[in-house]
């Protein structure tokens, strides 16, 4: 399947998400951001104004039929299967922020959907595309020993849903693509801390190689971080996802690697790039429903 006209896509949900997926969007070589949906018009005028370039102010999806070949779904988590489905329905692919959905049945029933249509599903699971550039299959093997470290400070806005499944949703992922072997057993503990939603949490995932993640994510520290340490057989390596480097201890042989190309650097202009690729047959789906649906299940 091949374009030679950029790929008209669209993003549906304006909060703080959208707003940088519309940004990402109007940077993605071979798309074009046509339209941006949001139930309140200021909102989606503020948008579109942002961006320029002629980008259209929408409240309804519905609207979008015969416009655009693609959308970011960024609405709160409770409305994914509603968005994304009625864009699928449309016959459009779709790029639905993590987690898939609210439920495993909705995540089931978006997965069918989408092989029904005939359209793309991906999820925005954003690290992996600065994850998958680390040579980890190159320096560690397993089994594997994996810590994951994962803190947001207090950002004011009503998340609507645990950190497990805001931020430690990531790593899972992470660590459901790096170890092929199934999960056997998973143990956590989280604190709630004065919200209705827990917000620290920690848990424990065993695989049946005998690979152990142990995980931490906590969204009310007094500072960001995002790491996570891989050990194997032969290798070490610790990555740092907010300076984008990697360092490397294979055999005694320690690599310091930064990735400074900014579309390696920015996931989530990764993330819409090879969206768009993929639709474009350019290359496969990173992460699929399928691998959206199983982060969602352990989480």
């Amino acid at each position: 399947m091949t374009h030679s006209a950029p790929l008209p896509v669209a993003v549906i949900g304006l909060g703080h998400f959208g707003r940088f997926h519309a940004q990402k969007w109007a940077r993605t070589e071979g798309a074009r951001l046509v339209a941006v949906v949001d139930f309140d018009p200021a909102r989606a005028h503020s948008i579109a104004s942002e961006i320029g370039g002629g980008v259209q102010a929408l409240t309804q999806i519905s609207e979008l039929a015969a416009k655009v070949a693609a959308v970011s779904v960024a609405v709160p988590t409770a409305y994914h299967f509603a968005a994304a489905s009625q864009a699928m329905e449309m016959g459009l692919h779709v790029l639905v922020e993590k987690p898939l959905a609210a439920s495993l049945a909705d995540a089931d029933a978006l997965i069918e959907l989408a092989a029904k249509k005939g359209v793309i599903l991906q999820v925005g699971h954003q690290e992996r595309f600065f994850f998958r550039r680390v040579p980890i299959a190159q320096s560690v093997s397993g089994p594997f020993h994996i810590a994951a470290n994962r803190m947001g400070v207090p950002s004011g806005r009503d998340m609507g849903c645990s950190v497990i499944l805001d931020l430690m949703i990531h790593d899972i992922d992470l660590c459901l693509s790096t170890i092929a072997s199934p999960l056997v057993s998973v143990s956590a503990i989280g604190a709630y801390l004065g919200s209705s939603y827990v917000e620290q949490a920690r848990a424990k995932l065993t695989f049946a190689d005998g690979s152990i993640a142990e995980l931490h994510a906590h969204r009310l520290a007094d500072q960001r971080a995002r790491s996570i340490d891989i050990s194997g057989n032969g290798g070490h390596i610790a990555i740092d996802f907010l300076t984008r480097s990697a360092m490397c201890d294979h055999h005694g042989a320690l690599t310091l690697s930064v990735v400074p190309e900014a579309l390696e650097a920015d996931t989530l202009l990764a993330e819409t790039t090879s969206f768009a690729r993929a639709i474009l047959g350019l290359e496969e789906v990173i992460v699929d429903g399928k691998a959206g649906r199983h982060a969602l299940e352990v989480a």
